[in-house]
């Protein structure tokens, strides 16, 4: 009787959570700039807390305690105030951050402070002006960021391990540079200059325009490959829309063409998506993806609340999005879902009529997986982490020893394209 209430349990786990959205905090108060860790296994973001301000706290990708990594006091209390948009060093030892001393600075400098907890480490030391939105080179060596300095934005780099800082981008009136974002091979950044997404060597070489036109775009990302630059842009709808464009310049690409506002790209890590944030009139803000590769692609909508969700990041696995949403009392949660939730929902699936079966289902040794012959076959645990492979066709799983009792997913694609997804539940 115990093992059928385990089942049943599990069972309504599974469909509860599926397709859902997932709440990963819930103090109350706002939670901001939420980033996966390069393992998935932990997500680091801003909160104000008792310091009536900003600190930097973490919390397991699948929820539990928020544990804080920063524990500032400020005299001073203003929206902006404390440590903010933190990011994780590349090999996940390090969260860089822009902070405060306390008291009464409002010049925030680069720190960055053990993933584990520990002794926060400055890296600039300059009051005269902000240093904001650091990001990690890809080896980890630097860390970028800009800086508003003599009446415009410029973008500078310093050593992760400290040392001499040094200016990337030349001067450029009337606005500067900013947002930069390192390419994957770490040669090269992309950046708002003005109204247009220029590109430049690290080592401050070359500037190239890669959207020359009167348009203003920003907001730059380089997809996985380091081939294509996406970026959200107002055009010729007058409204914000996500496009790509060459790394090598050329032909600007619309990836959305519907009249609502389109923020925030995000690659996923495969490249086959970009998530973004979509704002309507009348209409809350949902996050989307769209295809990057197809011709006036559909948008497919990820999230269904009836609150503000905005942010999306994705997963290394890019299993999950992750986002920041309103709650009922205002205050920004952070939440994940399921990225192939909407492809569930909203899209076809090809090639038609094709399944998956398990047998037995629940079990507790082994199970038979029957999908397609040259399917990819994927075993995911409840929190969406790849826990095995298995060839496509008629297939035994028995998992290891160390797998727990619970729920799991077996996920097929086929020409890379989803085609199934099936719930399974182990009993040991």
């Amino acid at each position: 009787m115990r093992k059928v209430m385990v089942v049943l349990f599990l069972l309504f786990l599974a469909y509860s959570l599926w397709g859902e959205e997932i709440q990963l905090t819930d103090y109350a108060s706002n939670h901001e700039y939420p980033q996966w860790s390069p393992d998935g296994n932990w997500i680091v973001y801003a909160m104000v807390d008792t310091a009536e301000a900003f600190n930097i706290y973490k919390v397991s990708a699948g929820g539990g305690d928020e544990i804080a990594l920063t524990f500032d006091r400020f005299e001073r209390y203003e929206y902006m105030a404390g440590n903010r948009q933190p990011q994780w060093s590349p090999d996940g030892s390090w969260i860089a951050y822009e902070g405060e001393e306390g008291m009464n600075d409002i010049c925030t400098q680069v720190y960055k402070v053990p993933a584990d907890g520990g002794d926060q480490v400055a890296l600039t030391a300059s009051y005269d002006y902000t240093h904001e939105k650091v990001q990690w080179s890809p080896d980890g060596n630097w860390i970028s960021y800009e800086t508003y300095s003599g009446g415009y934005w410029r973008l500078f780099k310093v050593p992760s391990a400290g040392g001499d800082i040094s200016e990337i981008t030349t001067p450029c009136f009337p606005y500067g540079s900013f947002s930069g974002q390192w390419s994957p091979d770490g040669e090269w950044l992309v950046y708002q200059r003005s109204y247009n997404i220029w590109k430049i060597r690290y080592d401050a070489g070359d500037e190239m325009n890669l959207t020359p036109s009167e348009n203003s775009s920003d907001l730059p990302e380089w997809s996985p490959c380091g081939n294509w630059v996406t970026y959200q842009k107002r055009d010729t709808t007058s409204y914000l829309q996500i496009y790509k464009v060459s790394a090598e310049g050329g032909e600007e690409i619309a990836l959305t063409f519907e009249h609502v506002d389109h923020y925030y790209p995000q690659w996923s890590p495969d490249g086959e998506w970009i998530a973004y944030m979509r704002h309507g009139p009348g209409e809350s803000n949902q996050i989307y993806k769209v295809s990057p590769d197809e011709t006036e692609p559909d948008e497919i909508q990820v999230t269904f609340s009836g609150y503000d969700c905005t942010y999306p990041q994705w997963s290394p696995d890019g299993y999950w999005v992750l986002y920041m949403r309103s709650d009922e009392h205002g205050s920004w949660q952070v939440f994940k879902t399921a990225a192939e939730s909407g492809i569930k929902e909203n899209a076809p699936i090809k090639p038609a009529n094709i399944s998956i079966t398990v047998y037995p289902n629940p079990f507790n040794a082994s199970c038979r997986i029957s999908t397609p012959l040259n399917a990819k076959v994927e075993i995911l645990d409840i929190n969406g982490k790849r826990v095995s492979n298995i060839a496509g066709g008629d297939q035994t799983w028995e998992p290891s020893i160390s797998a727990g009792t619970g729920v799991y997913f077996v996920r097929a694609t086929l020409e890379n394209e989803y085609c199934g997804l099936k719930k399974v539940i182990y009993l040991k």
